[in-house]
């Protein structure tokens, strides 16, 4: 898997919707989320 570095840089205006949610659930992955509840991921971007 590539790192988020490499994620960030293949992102551009011309990826489509399916692609960006890709990379969301990607960086996801890789910051450890993934088996975490949603409503503790929400809340990281309150604080």
């Amino acid at each position: 898997m590539k790192n988020q570095v490499e994620l960030w840089n293949d992102l551009n205006e011309k990826n489509t919707l399916q692609e960006v949610q890709q990379h969301i659930k990607d960086v996801i992955e890789i910051r450890g989320f993934a088996n975490q509840e949603i409503e503790k991921t929400m809340l990281l971007n309150l604080y």
